[in-house]
């Protein structure tokens, strides 16, 4: 999220005012606008991602173990992908 017409001007979970130290990020899974403290970059297991992504808080507990290919739930502590 950066400088045009859908640009927010505060976090949307937080509600923390985005400026030169608190920078916004879309969360790949929602797109709401949100800052450092409610997001972080993760490169899961499941999601064929090259590289870490921006999840926001909210997002990241129904995506921890969820296949993105067909959504069924396999073994995060084994680390294995359930389709591939």
């Amino acid at each position: 999220v950066g400088a045009g017409a859908n640009a927010k001007p505060n976090c949307e979970l937080c509600a923390k005012p985005f400026g030169l130290f608190a920078k916004s990020g879309a969360c790949v899974e929602c797109g709401k606008a949100v800052c450092p403290s409610c997001s972080g970059k993760f490169q899961l297991e499941g999601y064929n991602w090259p590289e870490a992504r921006l999840v926001c808080s909210s997002c990241l507990p129904g995506m921890i173990g969820k296949c993105s290919c067909c959504g069924l739930e396999f073994d995060t502590k084994r680390r294995k992908k359930c389709c591939g």
